[in-house]
């Protein structure tokens, strides 16, 4: 991609226009005028599943001489029962969201939507996606929009890897954390001691400064 190739880590001044979900957005980049949608790099928010659209199929029976004077135009088919039946169940068709995937939109919305952001591209996806960091103002400072989704952090099992804390599940159940893995980043192998697997090169330190980024939020 051109754009990616002439401004792979230079921060680039935009406009949010769009939330899709917690991690997926639309910018509108100043001063080239030009729409992009990024993956925010580093997590992949809760999906907004899907929403049931209604479609309706308006059948008629137009003569040659009712289609737009075209006397040699075929008539229009009619749907069979089956067909209908398929169409129906495809407009009907709807995901509900995926757990905490309606806050995290809001978080984003609440922080960045219509408000001027900066995007600094890291590459993209195998889907050819554009992913990459987004900052937005808050008060004098600026805050990384990968770090302020990302909270009630408990431990930090690696460079890549975390365990959160669900506050609406109550203490002590098995539900009440979860283990995060980190979209678009392979650290070192932290190794396993039981099973006598030493910690790879830079594995302490990759998990150490991820620890010091989150474990105080």
């Amino acid at each position: 991609m051109g754009l990616l190739a002439t401004n792979k880590g230079k921060p680039m001044e935009g406009i949010m226009e769009q939330v899709r979900d917690g991690s997926t957005i639309r910018v509108y980049l100043l001063p080239d005028f030009q729409f992009v949608q990024v993956f925010v790099v580093g997590i992949q928010s809760p999906s907004m599943g899907r929403r049931a659209v209604a479609e309706t199929v308006v059948e008629t029976d137009l003569t040659s001489d009712d289609q737009n004077g075209d006397a040699s135009a075929e008539p229009w088919a009619q749907l069979t029962s089956a067909q209908k039946l398929s169409a129906s169940a495809a407009a009907a068709a709807e995901v509900s969201p995926d757990p905490f995937g309606p806050e995290a939109k809001h978080f984003t919305e609440f922080h960045c939507l219509n408000r001027d952001v900066y995007v600094v591209l890291e590459g993209v996806d195998k889907f050819s996606n554009l992913i990459g960091s987004v900052y937005y103002p808050k008060g004098e400072t600026v805050k990384d929009l990968t770090l302020e989704l990302v909270e009630n952090v408990v431990e930090v099992v690696s460079g890549d890897c975390i365990v959160v804390a669900d506050d609406s599940t109550p203490y002590g159940s098995p539900l009440a954390e979860h283990r995060v893995n980190l979209l678009s980043i392979k650290c070192p192998k932290i190794g396993n001691p039981r099973r006598d697997e030493k910690p790879a090169a830079y594995a302490r330190e990759a998990r150490e400064f991820l620890r010091t980024l989150l474990i105080a939020k």
